[in-house]
């Protein structure tokens, strides 16, 4: 017996009573010529086992696609680019005019290893805040600082590598540095609405996740400690919230997450401000209400943003939708 716990205190490292007695051993006495151990109370201090010099943990192999997961995406890329959902861009770089959701479902979404749902390693270092009084604030100004950005080219997908810098930093800050993705795709070619989410969430302060996979934020993000907005009751949806939506074109799933900017309910039009819509940053405004899946947020509400977003939200005069 190595040692014994003293009831209702609890093993530790690097305290002044961990509640354990070690085991005394002395070299001199002997039975039949075997060194003996002699018991010794209980003294304040930490454990022998505790001062072992122990192996690290080995770490987590890096998350690789496997090649069906890789043909599956390939194969929804194909299809969502013969049939993308169209949307209104209704503030951007081509603010007036219809863009195309193109974003598939990348590698992970169809297996259950957590992995390949949250990413791997879980690490976004030397994001930068925001200006802002509060996680909201800072999410409003960082996501208003990209669209701007956006106007001049800066988030602009150039369609394979090296990639847009921008773009291609948030994959970095999601775990996914080139080498990695090629894994994938083609730089900035693979989708990138949650690495975009995510990244931005992260310059906020606000719970985010290493992902690629827009439906991380559909489960993984909530399990992590996400607070979930009621889905049928869009008078409790707020700017900024999280947005998850899905729908299905020719037989491929293709998801996308973005941030919440308005919903007219009397048209079931959904304003959305995300990464990769129409190949870059915009809002862009959906005939799809009911595609979307789950509604959250990771942060008090604050008093300026406490308010419905209901009401009308910009929208051309040919809809796309109604075809």
């Amino acid at each position: 017996m190595p040692y014994v716990p003293r009831e209702g205190t609890v093993q530790a490292t690097d305290i002044v009573d961990p509640g354990v007695a070690d085991v005394y051993y002395s070299p001199s006495v002997y039975v039949n010529n075997v060194p003996v151990a002699l018991w010794q109370s209980p003294v304040s201090g930490n454990s022998v086992l505790s001062l072992l010099n122990l192996p690290a943990a080995p770490p987590v192999a890096d998350y690789a696609p496997n090649p069906e997961q890789i043909a599956n995406y390939k194969a929804a890329k194909q299809a969502s680019q013969a049939n993308p959902e169209s949307f209104y861009i209704a503030e951007g770089a081509n603010a007036g005019t219809f863009g195309n959701l193109t974003a598939p479902m990348p590698p992970g979404a169809n297996t259950t290893d957590p992995n390949d749902l949250s990413g791997n390693p879980a690490n976004m270092p030397n994001v930068p805040l925001a200006n802002g009084d509060s996680i909201l604030g800072k999410l409003e100004n960082y996501l208003n600082q990209c669209l701007q950005q956006a106007k001049t080219g800066g988030w602009k997908e150039q369609g394979g590598c090296p990639g847009n810098p921008n773009i291609m930093h948030c994959f970095n800050q999601c775990g996914y540095p080139p080498d990695k993705l090629a894994r994938i795709g083609q730089c900035d070619d693979v989708a990138w609405c949650a690495a975009f989410a995510g990244t931005a969430l992260q310059a906020a302060g606000a719970l985010s996740l290493s992902s690629l996979t827009a439906k991380s934020y559909s489960d993984v993000w909530f399990s992590r400690g996400a607070q979930r907005v009621p889905l049928m009751d869009p008078s409790q949806w707020r700017r900024n919230d999280v947005v998850y939506k899905e729908s299905v074109f020719n037989g491929k799933l293709q998801g996308h997450v973005a941030f919440l900017r308005g919903v007219d309910l009397s048209t079931g039009h959904v304003a959305l401000i995300g990464g990769n819509q129409g190949n870059d940053v915009c809002v862009g405004t959906y005939t799809s209400l009911h595609d979307i899946r789950t509604v959250g947020r990771a942060w008090p509400v604050t008093a300026e943003f406490d308010k419905p977003i209901l009401g009308p939200v910009p929208y051309g005069k040919y809809d796309p939708g109604t075809r």
